[in-house]
């Protein structure tokens, strides 16, 4: 049962681990490209989006151009936080791995709560002296 108990422990902290290294890369990467030239020409990247075939069908074209306006307001707009949301990036990077400390604190201190509470209550009960001391009877037919 300990083994048990140990090894979800650690697939969890695997996945708690792989979970906090990706956050963690996209921090890194998204704050890299903000700082960037490449962040001053996210406007223009969505202009020159082509629009596929199949969205005609289901969109309006003119609903699809309007969508592609707004999104190109929205960044252009937001050109003056990049710088900002760079160092606010780089500064997430070690609140992820404090929260990453503190996720597998927390999974440890669990399984020790469980180890010690499987060890108290599979104790097994001993039997007082006098009520076992004989063999057993059988009732005759």
């Amino acid at each position: 049962m300990m083994l048990l108990i140990w090894s979800g422990f650690a697939l969890g902290a695997l996945v708690w681990t792989g979970s906090a290294v990706a956050v963690s890369a996209l921090l890194y990467w998204g704050a890299g490209v903000l700082a960037s030239a490449e962040a001053g020409q996210l406007s223009q990247m969505v202009t020159s989006l082509p629009v596929p075939i199949w969205l005609t069908y289901w969109v309006d074209i003119e609903a699809i151009h309007a969508a592609f306006d707004g999104i190109t307001w929205a960044l252009d707009s937001a050109q003056q936080t990049l710088p900002w949301l760079s160092k606010l990036l780089m500064w997430m990077l070690p609140l992820t791995w404090l929260l990453w400390a503190v996720g597998v604190g927390l999974m440890l201190l669990l399984v020790f709560a469980v180890q010690l509470l499987l060890h108290r209550c599979g104790r097994r009960a001993v039997p007082a002296a006098g009520l076992n001391s004989g063999p057993l009877l059988r009732p005759s037919m």
